[in-house]
């Protein structure tokens, strides 16, 4: 409990920061480009390290990495602070500072994880990650509401004092609680060329299973569309009403990610998951194409709330998916595959949104431009307009590629073509992973 709270602390945070600095960063620039840089600068080093951060977890030792990551983080955030107050009109070193922080805090989750089942006994870990779970999914339900608040009252150099505090009070909580260590297996000791193999492996188990490798495709192309819909979600909302606004948008929004989840819990999902995860991506394509339609407030709430909703539901059936199509003894090197490849396309969706909205979209459906007369005659016209559309226009390429895997066999018959794990010849039978 004592590690959960600090965790929640921090996640907390964390999320205080970055919904404020993607506020702020727009405020002051009027720049979607600036906005999405960001996210940017959050999710390369979360790409480029979360394969490595599980094989390192498994090699060392994980409250000393839990302890030393979060301390890092916080010695990157207090970067963060000085350079807000010194000098708040450099942004590359706001991006700098931030992807410090990230990467520090990608050294986490693995490690937390696997330190779960060390501290409690085995009788405790449904209930354990059900806490963990609630906990992970209440900051991103907490923190834009607040956040928002915060904002106005002690502006954003007091929301980043705040995530400073959150990391030290997650070290200090690292610090004072006893872990069980994991032995590592002889000759397993953390060297990259091991790290590599270890990629080469999991790429090649799923090259050599077509289904699984059209489904990871579908997760590329998936996370682009997430990826442009976090970096023009701000300047859309903000575009028409104030941070505070966003943040009550964003927490119900969240919200719609719990039901998600409490609705798969006792529901259990599809009995047939490829079908459900397609048309889940489809429903949600939907969403995404009615939030640009108007600048409202109740029309983007309850996109985003049915949005994210479909979201739970459909990353639920696509773990499970792999779940049981690929072995456990090899579940995490391709799940450092998924990471990498499925989130290859994010980066590239932070960083062509905020151009594409900046410099074609927006003056498209200013008043006098090419398209105000058709397309504004529906959506309207004005600031923000432009990255209503392209939002809209990601939805239609949502909807185009959950139809393309509806027709395409390698995809929809995933399920048919390849056995689950206990049907597999030489699968292990009677054991609990």
């Amino acid at each position: 409990m004592i590690v959960l709270l600090g965790q929640l602390v921090s996640h907390l945070g964390s999320a205080f920061t970055q919904f404020s600095l993607s506020v702020w960063i727009y405020q002051q620039t009027g720049s979607t480009t600036s906005s999405a840089l960001i996210l940017l600068s959050g999710a390369l080093p979360e790409i480029l390290l979360t394969p490595f951060a599980g094989s390192l977890a498994d090699r060392c030792n994980r409250r000393l990495i839990l302890m030393w990551s979060s301390l890092g983080a916080a010695a990157c955030v207090l970067v963060l602070a000085w350079v807000l107050y010194t000098r708040p009109s450099e942004m590359l070193y706001v991006y700098l500072a931030v992807a410090g922080s990230a990467l520090f805090a990608t050294l986490q989750p693995p490690a937390f994880v696997g330190s779960v089942a060390s501290m409690i006994p085995s009788r405790q870990l449904g209930r354990a990650n059900s806490l963990i779970m609630l906990g992970t999914a209440g900051a991103p339900i907490l923190a834009p509401f607040f956040a928002g608040h915060l904002l106005g009252s002690i502006g954003l150099s007091g929301v980043v004092l705040l995530d400073l505090l959150s990391f030290l009070v997650a070290a200090a909580c690292f610090f004072c609680v006893r872990f069980g260590q994991v032995t590592p297996a002889p000759g397993s000791s953390f060297r990259p060329g091991v790290m590599l193999a270890d990629l080469r492996l999991g790429m090649r188990y799923v090259v050599a299973r077509p289904g699984l490798l059209w489904l990871l495709l579908f997760s590329m192309v998936l996370n682009f569309n997430t990826g442009m819909v976090q970096a023009l979600i701000t300047p859309v909302v903000l575009s028409f009403t104030t941070a505070a606004v966003l943040g009550q948008v964003m927490s119900l929004g969240g919200i719609g990610a719990l039901v998600g989840g409490v609705v798969m819990s006792v529901w259990g999902g599809p009995n047939r998951r490829i079908r459900g995860v397609l048309v889940f991506s489809l429903l949600q394509a939907v969403a995404l194409c009615a939030s640009g339609l108007r600048p409202s407030v109740p029309l983007i709430t309850a996109s985003a709330f049915i949005f994210l909703m479909l979201f739970t539901a459909l990353a639920a059936t696509y773990h499970a998916l792999w779940q049981i199509k690929v072995g456990t003894e090899i579940q995490g090197r391709v799940f450092a595959v998924r990471t990498l490849v499925g989130l290859a396309f994010t980066p590239l969706a932070y960083g062509i949104a905020g151009p594409l909205a900046d410099h074609v979209f927006e003056p498209l459906l200013m008043p006098d431009g090419a398209l105000a007369s058709s397309v504004g005659a529906v959506i309207g016209v004005g600031p923000g307009r432009g990255a209503a559309f392209l939002l809209s226009l990601v939805g239609l390429l949502a909807g185009l590629v959950a139809l393309i895997g509806l027709v395409q066999p390698r995809l929809r018959r995933l399920e048919d073509d390849l056995p689950d794990v206990e049907q597999q010849p030489g699968a292990a039978h009677g054991s609990t992973p």
